[in-house]
């Protein structure tokens, strides 16, 4: 047994340092995406509220999709914000491009699509890759309003979408994913449990019904009790829809969580335009009045499934159409969501001047996926592919034309090169009519146009309510000024502070700051060519600065002579110091009264000697002493007759009578008085204390015993009368008797 626990605690302690080898993971694991959403304290009531995002994946991963969700009735979304060094990336021409959807944060909802546009190799310093292929940091900001009344932890859940990955010919793919949910922490209350929202049955999200082809769809849900809206109206469940349009059904139960489905419903009476060997793209014509805001124009588009990038760009009247939003249809985010994705690049740099470039770049180049956009199995297809949104102009007419053309494209059978194809666009507009109410246009809002960013005005109607925005052009002296850096002013240099503006840090301004006549960087003192007994320091920044000043002799500590330190003197030996010193005209104080150089000394004692040469000093100390009035050492009593420790017996008749020298001197016995040769006869512990006239004391310790005392139990026959010892006698002589006796029966 004792081998066996030997041998278990061997095994033990290898097991314990294997473990302690092995290192903690502090980033994503390989091939697999993390997400963290941290938790922050706050109050119900309060506003902007902000909770941070943080991700780490590896490089190789170009597209990723967070979807995050949270308790509307507690919390109110406002903002995501990318984190500054995201921002500072975008703007080092390191990009990435990313979709924002917050259309269902009213339900709770918010989903960020992160594409990065370098999906292989890596900036070191700029997320999402470092050089050793592994990253793990904070991405975004989500902000929050916190409802009055909330209490406990509100959560914000997190869960990680399908990603593409250019080692997989960047398609959408399945891939191992971490994610740690996080929220608003609030005083009180219980943690709420994680939302659940209704799962819908018969209709999925972008999917389209044909009516000719008796496809009638007739949504159902669990759990059957929640309520549920079609297009803002309400909807029973299993109630078939007969009719071409568009649809939003929103199913929401007793606790406010909701999910929504976007559908479609067609009549196939509309034939498919007829294929072309090239790419085609659509705008279509809409109707509108002067002065109407958020006004939607559809784009479609066609081609075969061999282009895997189409670019477009779009012109209109700037003065008459304010361009707000590019939107991608709703099938293509469902097919962003499915994985089947797409990326992009909106390029609305010059929209003030009415261009604008939408650049459709697919991540399946290769084969296609049916009912998903832009492959259809027959190698044609032509649909909606995504929404221009305009604000009208006060005081136009007529149709506003929206002019489109196809750029260039990029096909994987031209070893994905950039290529002109036939190409055509069908232009279309915004037709106005004439507009019903008479405007009395009332400023209500403006936001004044900064370098990079147009302002605009906001009107509106005083009459009806209609509101419209009057941009306002880019103000290149439109600066927000912030210090990057200063170099400061010198004696023969100005300097200068250098400014960045915030909204583009490449505008830059230099602002001078004024010589300074006192700024001098002198050197060191040195003697003067010209001036005898002068010194002068030149400046560093211009050797025509130069100050002159009258040397100084800086004073040197005083030496002493005649005496050392801790030197001793004896007068009777004739030494009677006399200290001297140089400089002569120092002055010196002696015990600290005044003291003359060469004064001899003639007394005895301890001496300090403190000479001063300006604030230079040089302190002695020295000792007289007179070995002719020298005291001898004291002397204690010799005390005779004891020695300290001894013991008497005086049952061998030892009897101590201690004498002493000197003989006038007195003593103590055990603190009494004692006089010398006193013989002291008595058992017991003695102290003598023998004291001289000058206080010189001797102390002695002894002991006196008594032999004769030690047993008194047993008889002194020296003391016992003759009759005793008889009697005594007699008793001894029968016990030796009895005893004989004894041992003869005990034969």
């Amino acid at each position: 047994m004792k081998k066996f626990a030997k041998l278990m605690s061997v095994v033990l302690a290898i097991a314990m340092l294997f473990a302690m080898a092995i290192p903690v993971a502090s980033v994503a694991a390989e091939d697999e995406v993390a997400a963290r959403v941290e938790t922050v304290e706050a109050n119900a009531g309060d506003t902007g509220v902000s909770v941070k995002v943080f991700m780490g994946h590896e490089p190789h991963w170009s597209a990723v999709g967070y979807t995050f969700k949270f308790d509307a009735s507690k919390l109110t979304y406002k903002l995501w914000s990318w984190s500054p060094a995201l921002v500072s990336q975008l703007l080092a021409g390191k990009g990435f491009t990313s979709v924002i959807n917050d259309e269902h944060v009213a339900e709770g909802e918010l989903i960020v699509t992160f594409l990065t546009t370098t999906s292989l190799g890596g900036y070191e310093g700029y997320y999402p890759y470092a050089m050793d292929n592994t990253y793990s940091d904070y991405i975004g900001t989500i902000t929050f309003d916190v409802a009055e009344g909330a209490e406990g932890l509100q959560e914000i859940a997190v869960t990680v979408d399908k990603l593409s990955t250019p080692t997989e010919g960047n398609v959408m793919v399945d891939v191992p994913a971490t994610s740690e949910n996080g929220g608003i922490k609030l005083p009180g209350g219980d943690e709420p449990p994680a939302p659940t929202n209704p799962v819908v049955s018969g209709v999925t999200e972008g999917q389209e019904f044909d009516l000719s082809k008796e496809e009638k769809p007739a949504p159902t849900w669990e759990p059957a009790e929640a309520t549920a809206t079609l297009n803002g109206e309400p909807y029973t469940a299993g109630t078939e829809i007969a009719e071409a349009g568009d649809y939003t059904l929103v199913v929401s139960d007793d606790a406010g969580n909701s999910t929504t489905v976007n559908f479609k419903v067609v009549d196939g009476g509309e034939e498919p335009p007829e294929p072309f060997e090239g790419v085609e793209a659509i705008v279509e014509t809409v109707e509108a009045a002067a002065g109407d805001t958020d006004v939607p124009v559809k784009v479609f588009m066609g081609h075969e499934p061999h282009w895997s990038a189409v670019g477009y760009t779009f012109k209109f009247d700037a003065s008459k159409l304010t361009y707000k939003l590019w939107s991608w249809s709703p099938a293509l985010v469902s097919q962003l969501l499915a994985g089947k994705g797409f990326t992009s690049v909106i390029n609305d740099e010059h929209v003030a001047e009415g261009e604008l470039i939408v650049t459709f770049l697919t991540t399946t180049s290769l084969g296609g996926y049916e009912g998903y956009y832009p492959y259809a199995m027959d190698n044609t297809y032509s649909d909606y592919i995504g929404t221009i949104t305009f604000d009208v102009a006060e005081g136009a007419e007529g149709l506003q034309e929206i002019a489109v053309t196809v750029d260039k494209l990029s096909t994987p059978t031209e070893g994905n090169v950039m290529v002109d194809v036939p190409s055509k666009g069908t232009n279309g507009g915004i037709k106005l009519g004439a507009d019903e109410c008479e405007h009395d246009w009332v400023e209500t809002d403006r936001v004044a146009a900064t370098c990079t960013e147009p302002g605009k005005i906001t009107y509106t109607c005083s009459k009806c309510g209609e509101t419209k925005d009057e941009p306002i052009d880019i103000d290149p002296d439109a600066h927000d000024w912030v210090e990057i850096g200063r170099t400061k002013a010198t004696c023969a240099a100005e300097g200068v502070i250098n400014y960045a503006c915030s909204h583009n840090p490449d505008h830059t301004k230099d602002e001078p700051i004024a010589i300074d006549p006192d700024a001098h960087d002198w050197g060191d003192w040195t003697d003067s060519p010209d001036k005898e007994g002068w010194e002068q320091r030149v400046c560093k920044n211009d050797p025509t600065h130069i100050e002159e000043r009258e040397k100084t002799v800086e004073p040197t500590a005083p030496v002493v002579s005649g005496i050392t330190d801790g030197q001793e003197f004896d007068l009777n030996k004739g030494e009677k110091p006399a200290p001297t010193w140089e400089p002569a005209d120092a002055t010196a104080t002696l015990n600290g009264e005044p003291y003359t150089a060469g004064t001899e000394i003639g007394e005895t004692g301890d001496y300090t000697l403190v000479v001063t040469n300006g604030d230079k000093t040089t302190t002695v100390n020295f000792k007289v002493t007179d070995s002719s009035t020298t005291p001898e050492e004291p002397t204690a009593p010799a005390v005779t007759g004891i020695t300290d420790g001894q013991e008497f017996d005086l049952g061998k008749g030892e009897k101590p009578a201690p004498t002493w020298e000197p003989a006038d001197a007195t003593a103590t016995l055990n603190g009494k008085p004692y006089t010398a040769g006193t013989e002291i006869t008595e058992a017991g512990d003695y102290e003598l204390v023998v004291t001289d006239a000058a206080g010189n004391a001797t102390t002695i310790k002894f002991k006196v015993t008594d032999s004769s005392a030690t047993n008194p139990d047993q008889p002194n026959t020296s003391d016992l009368p003759v009759a005793g010892i008889a009697i005594v006698s007699l008793i001894a002589a029968a016990a030796v008797v009895v005893i004989a006796r004894k041992k003869r029966f005990a034969r």
